[in-house]
């Protein structure tokens, strides 16, 4: 099961249904019937549950919000194995510190929890290459017009904020675009597909932001993974604000913190299992009614001789999320 949202759990007219599929299947669609008013729909995600033998979610808090809110007659058959990413989200520049510091880091990512062995001079200048990395992609994308932005370059001295996601309502990403001007020294880089309706006005409004504001802003266009990798390496501070209970697990938090940067994010999805607010990320009211502060929080990190101590804990919390631990989980909670 990948998301809590209704959108994911397929309801259609009973009407439909009876037109569509012959007499003798109908007969296993009774257990998805369900009633709004004078209306009757056929459930295909609650007829899903009851044909199967278990029902995985994608991290516990979605685990308790199927078993609480969609699904409670089955609770005894859900279970949830969390979301991993694949290795290669890693920046190559790091890569390349873990090869030479951490050996067999590659198949061990419990080598990652202790980073003693690399000199904080080296992360930084791991950190400082992928911003430059950043800076360089930048410009070509500029040149193929896959960028909306208000400046030519990114000054990779400037704190950079990175977004890089659907645009779709539960994100959030109006709270976060209203604080902008508040940082008039940081670079912000937005990317990612609008979802209906809101995803075009939100999207509408980011350009209108664009033009207007004083403080550098972009937009990413055409956002695929290789742009993607860019934009989450060479990032200081990754912002995901969703709703708790309307994220599944996220994924682009976990390529915030394998790349060693800040997080700033409400408790959603997987967050809760890793983040520790305050040291290896920064965790936002699920009301937002403190994101202004924890941005502010994070950008002063970036500034100061912290830094440093905020890339090693971010990476050293990154075994959990990434994809081996999730196989592993796979295997001793459903296979064997």
């Amino acid at each position: 099961m990948h998301t809590p949202q209704l959108h994911g759990h397929k309801r259609f007219r009973k009407e439909i249904c009876e037109c569509l599929i012959e007499d003798k299947s109908l007969e296993k669609l009774k257990v998805g019937e369900e009633e709004y008013g004078d209306m009757k729909f056929i459930n295909f995600g609650r007829i899903l549950a009851y044909y199967s033998e278990k029902l995985c979610c994608v991290s516990e808090l979605h685990e308790r919000v199927t078993k609480e809110c969609l699904y409670p007659e089955f609770k005894e058959k859900i279970t949830s194995v969390t979301n991993g990413i694949s290795l290669d989200w890693i920046s190559p520049h790091l890569q390349n510190l873990f090869n030479q510091y951490i050996i067999g880091w590659e198949n061990n990512g419990d080598l990652l929890k202790n980073l003693d062995a690399i000199p904080d001079s080296k992360l930084l200048e791991a950190h400082h290459l992928s911003k430059k990395e950043l800076s360089e992609q930048f410009l070509e994308w500029k040149k193929r017009q896959e960028v909306v932005s208000n400046f030519d370059e990114i000054n990779i001295d400037n704190t950079i904020f990175t977004c890089a996601k659907r645009l779709t309502e539960y994100k959030r990403l109006d709270h976060f675009l209203k604080l902008i001007d508040f940082f008039p020294e940081a670079t912000f880089v937005f990317a990612g597909r609008p979802i209906r309706e809101w995803g075009d006005k939100f999207l509408k409004s980011l350009i209108d932001t664009i033009k207007n504001s004083e403080t550098s802003i972009a937009y990413v266009l055409n956002h695929d993974r290789e742009k993607a990798r860019y934009i989450v390496a060479g990032s200081d501070v990754g912002v995901n604000i969703p709703v708790s209970t309307s994220e599944a697990s996220g994924t682009s938090w976990m390529k915030t913190i394998v790349n060693g940067n800040i997080l700033v994010s409400t408790p959603a999805g997987s967050v809760p299992e890793v983040i520790t607010d305050g040291k290896n990320g920064l965790i936002v009211c699920d009301d937002l009614s403190n994101l202004r502060e924890k941005l502010e929080e994070a950008a002063s990190f970036t500034r100061n001789g912290e830094y440093a101590e905020w890339i090693r804990n971010s990476i050293s919390s990154s075994c959990f999320v990434l994809a081996p631990r999730m196989f592993d989980d796979y295997i001793s909670k459903l296979y064997s």
